[in-house]
């Protein structure tokens, strides 16, 4: 049996596959496969086949995978929790090792500075293949770490086909891999309306044609998730497609609260279904030799039987104080007299947690540090999004009766990695 390897790399929301030839040799004979299992459609996936290089015919049977096993970061606060699209190939491939390099909230440009790519740079060879995936993160122009633009050409260092080729493809290439590209799949649209951002039509360029476009210009074979994606939601409508995504909390323990639908991360379910369609169109290809390593029967994934409630996900019911008995000081901390500190909502901790838990503390007099502490109160934040909101605050009672003048100063102390969204406010009720 000789060894083939495969080198999938998923980075940003968007893939695209160069046409696939028979693969070389590789000389070590450890086959090795890399499990899209990280929860963003963004990143690097590495696969390697092990099968006979002269078995070039997708009737053959193949023998079983070495190693299937899978190794992910369970998010217990998700009802259906998120997986990237790259997570369950290896349920449709066998003989092939596949690394998920997968990183989420990252672009074709910033991804470079991670330890992913650097160990792609490093271990690529000869017989790999590398499935590279961006498109949904380069698309913010309003951050320079990430934007790369999608209507200039390739000669441009700006554009999102330079960033595609020079740092991927030519990786790949140079190594004697060969690169696979998709496009991205569709954000999730209430109206059904796909013909704008939500399909990656931006201001600065169509993301996924730019890269069918240099699939074209550099014969490189094009996984089009995008039109898949936007033709299944749009024929089964969006009461169904809602279910292909990750959602946040539950109305019950076994019911979803689908006001919480993440409309850009997918779920379990969301990813078996988009990597069967991967499967199946690497095992019609007869030009594409990593075809060779998708099983000979595999069947399409169904609600029914595989989307599963998030094992770790715990229902908490809202429970109603007891007005006739409720007095409201009693539920806040007081930080000095008159005021007191609280916070609602979620932001990623436990509000009652010492380590992780909101917080609003007094640190000199009238002076308040409010948000939510990380780390030994280094880390402060709040959310207000689609999927979680949570907010940290101060406040004094007064009589109704009383004339006062109300100001405030605000400091932002420290912005969280990428998120770089920060704000404050005075409220008067």
């Amino acid at each position: 049996m000789k060894l083939k390897k495969l080198l999938l790399s998923f980075g940003a929301l968007s893939f695209m596959l160069t046409a696939c030839g028979e693969a070389e040799e590789n000389k070590d004979n450890e086959p090795s496969i890399n499990d899209g299992s990280n929860t963003n459609n963004e990143g690097a996936n590495s696969t390697t086949p092990n099968t006979d290089a002269g078995n070039t015919s997708n009737s053959n049977k193949r023998n079983k995978p070495a190693d299937l096993s899978k190794t992910s970061v369970k998010d217990t606060t998700y009802f259906y929790e998120r997986c990237g699209w790259g997570g369950h190939i290896k349920d449709y491939t066998e003989n092939i090792t596949i690394k998920n390099y997968g990183a989420s909230g990252r672009s074709s440009k910033d991804y470079l500075t991670t330890a992913y790519y650097s160990d792609i740079s490093s271990n690529i060879k000869s017989g790999d293949y590398l499935m590279i995936g961006f498109g949904h993160n380069d698309e913010k122009s309003d951050d320079a770490t990430r934007f790369t633009d999608a209507s200039k050409p390739i000669t441009d260092n700006t554009s999102f086909k330079y960033s595609l080729y020079e740092n991927y493809i030519k990786l790949a290439q140079d190594k004697g891999a060969t690169p696979i590209l998709c496009t991205p799949i569709v954000r999730l649209s209430t109206d059904g309306d796909y013909s704008g951002a939500k399909a990656h039509i931006t201001s600065t360029g169509n993301y996924s044609q730019a890269i069918i476009e240099l699939g074209q210009e550099k014969n490189v074979k094009v996984i089009d998730l995008t039109t898949y994606t936007k033709n299944l939601y749009t024929e089964i409508g969006y009461d169904n497609a809602v279910y292909y995504h990750a959602i946040t909390a539950g109305s019950s323990q076994t019911e979803p609260n689908l006001a919480t639908v993440d409309p850009t991360h997918i779920n379990n379910f969301g990813a078996m279904t988009f990597d069967y369609y991967i499967a199946t169109e690497l095992y019609k290809d007869s030009s594409c030799y990593l075809g060779n390593y998708v099983k000979d029967e595999i069947t399409a994934p169904t609600k029914e039987k595989n989307l599963k409630v998030n094992s770790s996900y715990t229902y908490t019911a809202y429970s109603a104080p007891n007005l006739a008995s409720y007095n409201p000081a009693d539920q806040f901390k007081t930080t000095t007299t008159g005021w007191y500190g609280t916070a609602f909502g979620d932001a990623g901790g436990d509000p009652a947690s010492a380590s992780n838990g909101y917080i609003a503390k007094e640190t000199s007099t009238g002076v308040f540090q409010v948000g939510q502490s990380k780390s030994a109160a280094t880390y402060y934040k709040g959310k207000i999004s689609n999927t979680a909101e949570g907010i940290a605050f101060c406040f004094k009672q007064i009589s109704i009766n009383d004339d006062f003048e109300f100001s405030v100063k605000a400091k932002v102390l420290k912005v969280n990695g990428d998120d770089k969204q920060d704000g404050f406010g005075i409220m008067l009720r």
